[in-house]
């Protein structure tokens, strides 16, 4: 708002906006640079503020201060596809096992529970019930408008949830907690805190622990929000139903769950192949398939 759209429409009425004032907003946004870098502005970058500016629009339809919102067959730069990367389960212990001790079950807690940086660094030991094997989310690290680091509620009502924990990760828990000589009397001491005791900020976690310990494992690139796509993907390839990973994961949709987080894999595409391969074998004259390998054998043999 402060950087581009104030600057552009601030001091207009709402009414004297139209659709040809939007769209030459966003053109005006393809032509600038950005101060600091002195590159143009990315799609991505447009796009969000495109999208605040639509949302303050709709908000204002809503509030009956308007009766359409002009940001309606706006022509936007396409913002190309980001190729995540796929984090496997042998990645995930070589990154554990590259962390600082003290911070370690936090790799595992993203990778098998899929919660959010935020939500991790902001686990209390009340939040969980090993013995249960349950954990509570009800508060995250977010930023404040100031970009400083402090707590918060979820991003959502869906983020507050109370997940089951599987018995190994319930005892990688246990043992951090009984090293940090932590019990159920300290409910309300992080169970992952900064060096100083409180939490965590993700600039500081990020280039203090998270980054040499990516170098360390040869996984330069990956973040910790991979870890929790990597969850979504092992629940999607388990088959578990769309619902429940989208309340593991705390989306409200879980059609989210499955367009921003379930990543194609080889043992995936290759399973695809297999079960379509078998609902047709015998219809193709296999109704063996061992005959399959056979007959290309035997094919193989005579040269063909």
């Amino acid at each position: 708002m402060r950087a581009h759209i104030s600057p552009a429409i601030g001091t207009r009425q709402l009414a004297s906006i139209r659709q040809a004032d939007v769209q030459e907003f966003v053109n005006d946004l393809v032509k600038q640079e950005n101060p600091k870098t002195k590159k143009k502005l990315s799609p991505k970058t447009i796009d969000r503020t495109y999208g605040t500016l639509r949302s303050a629009f709709a908000y204002a339809v809503t509030a009956g201060l308007i009766g359409r919102s002009p940001c309606h067959d706006v022509n936007l730069p396409k913002v190309p596809k980001t190729v995540h990367p796929v984090v496997s389960p042998d990645d995930v212990a070589k990154l554990a096992d590259a962390m600082d001790d003290r911070y370690a079950p936090m790799v595992w807690v993203g990778a098998l529970l899929g919660l959010r940086w935020g939500e991790v660094a902001a686990l209390r030991v009340g939040s969980l019930d090993l013995l249960a094997r349950s954990l509570t989310v009800t508060e995250t690290v977010t930023r404040d408008e100031h970009g400083r680091p402090n707590l918060g509620p979820p991003k959502s009502e869906a983020g507050f949830r109370i997940m089951s924990v599987p018995q190994t990760l319930a005892d990688i828990l246990a043992e951090h907690l009984a090293g940090m000589g932590l019990t159920a009397a300290d409910a309300a001491h992080f169970v992952f805190p900064a060096p100083g005791g409180g939490h965590w900020s993700y600039a500081n976690f990020r280039r203090r622990m998270w980054q040499p310990a990516t170098i360390k494992a040869g996984l330069v690139g990956v973040g910790f929000h991979d870890l929790r796509r990597t969850a979504c993907t092992q629940l999607v390839l388990a088959n578990v139903d769309m619902k429940t990973a989208g309340t593991r994961l705390g989306h409200s949709d879980p059609r989210l769950t499955l367009a921003l987080y379930a990543q194609a894999t080889t043992e995936a595409d290759r399973a695809a192949a297999d079960t379509v391969g078998d609902r047709f074998a015998e219809a193709m004259g296999f109704g063996d398939l061992d005959r399959i390998s056979t007959k290309v054998s035997e094919q193989q043999a005579a040269g063909a």
